[in-house]
């Protein structure tokens, strides 16, 4: 509402202004090869400061002006712009009289609706050229794709000179194919150096192929301009000749871009020798820190995988997993979307050196697998094991009492026990069953073997030497590295050219296609341990969720949780936010890794909830725990003394530990206190039930059959209804577009990272990066819920071997 009023005003200013005076804003902005903005970044900010706030990258452009009839006359310029700055430097010089122009610009907004604002002033023979110093108020307004409306209103320090111009443009296909755009400049000039009427442009640009736009400009006063744009990537060539109103040629301007990436001309003349090249070396995260950060993020590798599929001039995709390491969950999702890749005819090429079991699982896509000649192919199997620290705590002086009221709910076993319990065992086996067999099956049929071969390797063998890898069928060659090119072309008899993720994806997604704020599907990620300040961090993460429940232009939501569970404020919070926005747009849920406990309570009121098959769910269950000094006080040579009113006041008091901040009980709670945290805990558990119930469409009685604590994979958890489709993080996306009625959206992923990694800089971890860490920070959620129910999965799980979360710390 702000812009459309401000808008109106100019357009009254400009009626307003409508005399007779000096013309100074085409001859200002010749360069300008269209009006209203109608081509890309149009003169990046120099004609409306306003684009400015719509940049997606920095922009170098550099130009010169030759006149063929005009010697003694020449002129160049430097514009530098980046999203909300822009600097213009333009040199003019005609026989010996010479004046150099400077402009700074920002603009502010988004690709809706921005304003902006130029200071411009000149150096040498001003004077000569009819120079003063001016500031500029720009604004762009683009309400639909199909239309962008701007204005101009441009006035001296001295308040002489006074412009004010408006400008439309038109895409009639909604898309970057073909623009129409006019201008209206109206005047008025107290100075009376010049005396013209209202003047207008009108003008077309199209792109009759990607990278190739020529322009044409009619001017009122009779004089026209033709020209032509060629992007070819990160860099471009423009020029534009004028003609005056007899039809002569007038003068031509040459110009050089550096800058964002473009459509690029010379694909036509290509074939199809493209290989999407990703180096996962390091593994895959969720996010990454905006400066300083070269991580890969699982939805741009996904996102470089469906766009590959999609692109003619890409023949293939090549994976150098050296070094890689990623969730099964990230494994599986990644898999999956190449083999929709190799559904659409593209090759996998894949190079392997040292490989566990998930590794090769990934690898195992790959139409020809190539391994190191010092490489290793270890496939042991899957296992799981817990530490337990019953012994240790009796050495040392704590006593645990284990607060375990359901068969399944294991989280503080290990304190307690000396192996695992029944349950724990039961459902631990259960997982190791269906990662082994969601592994054997993917490889047996990527590879062409038997069940029954393929246990023997694992069972019989286990490791493998690149002479054995190709012998028994795992792997296809032995090379190094720096033979992969080599391969290739041997293989497909071209000489593969190498492209990157994210050339891809910009290739696939040129920002200037799209007029205004495309519809947002908003993917917010609930990363580790619930709690409020930690993990997933729910005091700060509920106003990414408000706020994307509020945005009007948010029209679906995408919940990534990848969470163990933990306090039950936190896992609450988050739900709750989700619970108010159900029913206004659609909610998906896609579980990673794992999300179980607390990390179920955070999907549970999602229209749809995805998994993938080695996704852990469910969990739905409390527990507690309490730890207290059984000697260690007294072996530390620590009293402790105080005065108390209340038979339970002292229930918290005892031994403080240093840095932490935390107090070790000085006693175990007497009968009566534990019967009171029990009647909590099992009305906790009540509480939760309930709530699933509710979320789910099931009754208690229902959910209470499939609770006790009890974690399932994603596969069986669809078939008791936890769970509703199989698949990841594309598809809850695509789910999302589907529900919201999209078609063209954008994806923004919360919260904001961090500018950067301070942590990286230092030459050993400090304490604070200690303390960060997934596994420190569950241990400190334990130790600052003592006593109080928790709905988490163990610390110890054994799931740190394939089940660890990645985030951008």
């Amino acid at each position: 509402m702000k812009i459309t009023i401000l808008f109106l005003s100019l357009l009254f200013g400009a009626a307003l202004y409508g005399q007779s005076g000096f013309s100074g804003y085409y001859e200002r902005n010749d360069i300008s090869m269209t009006g209203g903005q109608a081509m890309r970044y149009g003169a990046y900010g120099f004609d409306n400061p306003a684009m400015l706030a719509m940049l997606d990258g920095s922009e170098l452009y550099i130009f010169n002006t030759s006149a063929k009839d005009r010697k003694d006359y020449y002129r160049w310029g430097v514009f530098s712009a980046s999203p909300g700055f822009g600097f213009y430097m333009t040199d003019n010089k005609s026989g010996s009289v010479k004046v150099t122009d400077f402009r700074i610009s920002t603009g502010m907004g988004d690709k809706r609706a921005a304003v902006g604002f130029s200071y411009g002033w000149s150096n040498g023979d001003a004077g000569a050229y009819g120079r003063y110093s001016f500031a500029e108020l720009g604004i762009l307004y683009r309400p639909l794709k199909y239309l962008t409306l701007g204005g101009v209103y441009h006035q001296s320090v001295d308040g002489d000179q006074k412009e004010a111009m408006i400008s439309a443009a038109v895409r009639p296909l909604g898309n970057e194919k073909v623009s129409l755009f006019a201008d209206w400049l109206a005047i008025r000039d107290r100075s009376g150096i010049r005396e013209f009427e209202n003047e207008w442009s009108a003008g077309i640009t199209a792109e009759v192929v990607p990278g190739l736009r020529p322009t044409g400009r009619y001017f009122e006063r009779k004089q026209f301009t033709a020209g032509i744009e060629i992007g070819l990537g990160n860099f471009g060539l423009s020029g534009q000749t004028h003609f005056n109103d007899d039809s002569k040629y007038e003068f031509s301007t040459y110009g050089i871009r550096l800058g964002s990436r473009d459509r690029n001309l010379t694909d036509l003349f290509t074939g199809n020798d493209k290989v999407l090249a990703m180096n996962l070396t390091g593994g895959i995260k969720y996010q990454r820190y905006r400066w300083l950060d070269n991580s890969n993020t699982l939805i741009e590798m996904l996102e470089s995988v469906k766009n590959a599929a999609a692109d003619e001039k890409i023949n293939a995709v090549f994976l150098n997993l050296s070094s890689f390491n990623a969730p099964p969950a990230f494994i599986w999702e990644l898999r999956a979307e190449l083999l929709k890749l190799k559904a659409a005819g593209k090759k996998i090429y894949v190079y392997i050196d040292q490989a566990s079991m998930f590794t090769y699982h990934l690898a195992s896509v790959g139409d020809y697998i190539m391994i190191d000649s010092q490489g290793l192919i270890q496939m042991t199997g899957v296992a799981m094991s817990r530490n337990f620290y019953k012994g240790l705590l009796e050495k040392i002086g704590i006593g645990f009492d284990e607060w375990r009221f359901f068969k399944y709910k294991s989280a503080y076993e290990n304190f307690s026990n000396e192996k695992m319990t029944e349950g724990d065992r039961e459902q631990r086996q259960a997982l190791v069953d269906n990662m082994y067999d969601v592994i054997r099956d993917d490889i047996i049929k990527s590879r062409e073997m038997s069940s029954a071969q393929f246990d023997s390797l694992i069972n019989y063998q286990a490791i493998f030497t690149p002479g054995m890898a190709v012998s028994l069928g795992l792997a296809d060659t032995v090379v190094r590295y720096d033979k992969i090119r080599e391969i290739i072309a041997g293989k497909d008899g071209y000489i593969p050219s190498f492209i990157s993720f994210r050339d891809v994806n910009d290739n696939a997604e040129s920002k200037d296609r799209y007029w205004g704020e495309k519809p947002v599907i908003a993917v917010i990620y609930a990363l580790g341990a619930c709690a409020m300040d930690d993990g997933i961090s729910a005091r700060t993460l509920i106003n990414y969720v408000k706020r994307a429940g509020a945005d009007k232009n948010v029209k679906a939501i995408v919940l990534r949780v990848d969470s163990p569970g933990g306090s039950p404020l936190a896992s609450d919070y988050i739900a709750e936010a989700m619970k108010d926005i159900k029913g206004k747009k659609p909610l998906i849920v896609t579980q990673g890794t794992v999300a179980a406990s607390g990390g179920y309570w955070l999907s549970m009121y999602a229209d749809t909830i995805i998994a993938s098959p080695v996704t852990v769910t469910g969990s739905i269950g409390v527990i507690g725990g309490w730890a207290y000094n059984k000697g260690l006080k007294e072996t530390l040579g620590v009293s402790i003394d105080g005065v108390k009113k209340g038979n339970s006041a002292d229930i918290g008091t005892g031994l403080v530990m240093p840095l932490l901040g935390l107090t070790l009980p000085d006693r175990n709670l007497t009968p009566e206190e534990r019967k009171v945290i029990e009647k909590m805990i099992l009305s906790s558990y009540d509480d939760f039930v309930e709530r699933v119930a509710a979320g789910r469409k099931m009754t208690p009685d229902e959910v209470r059959k499939i609770a006790q604590g009890r974690v399932w994979n994603g596969y069986d958890g669809k078939k008791i209804g936890l769970v509703d489709v199989i698949g990841g993080l594309k598809d809850a996306i695509s789910i999302a577009a589907e529900r919201a009625g999209l078609t063209e959206y954008q994806v923004l992923e919360y919260p904001e990272m961090p500018l950067l990694d301070f942590s990286a800089f230092l030459p050993i971890p400090g304490l604070s990066a200690i303390r960060k860490s997934s596994e420190v920070t569950e241990l400190l959620l334990r130790l600052e819920h003592n006593g109080k129910p928790l709905h988490m999965l163990p610390l110890d799980s054994g799931l740190e071997n394939f089940f660890y979360r990645t985030n951008g710390d």
